[in-house]
């Protein structure tokens, strides 16, 4: 729900602008030290087979899909981590 503060603004919006503004200073790290990878590609990388699945098993074309299958696939992603089976 988003509250409507006048001339086109909402407080969400303004809440994400200050916390962007209080990162600032670390948003380009990764430019000024090279020791600071740009990319995340493992964790993009370990991502996309789920986005896959959710776009082939239609899992994302409600709310409550979407959001199930999120909290499903966070649990299938976490347990290899954790040396865990999901059985």
């Amino acid at each position: 729900m988003e509250y409507r503060t006048g001339a086109g603004t909402s407080v969400r919006g303004e809440n994400f602008a200050d916390e962007v503004l209080s990162l600032r200073a670390r948003l380009f790290e990764f430019v000024l030290n090279p020791t600071v990878d740009g990319t995340c590609p493992r964790a993009e990388g370990s991502l996309r087979p789920m986005v896959v699945a959710r776009k082939i098993s239609g899992g994302s074309r409600s709310w409550r899909g979407g959001k199930m299958f999120e909290a499903l696939a966070s649990v299938v992603q976490t347990l290899p981590s954790r040396r865990q089976d999901l059985v």
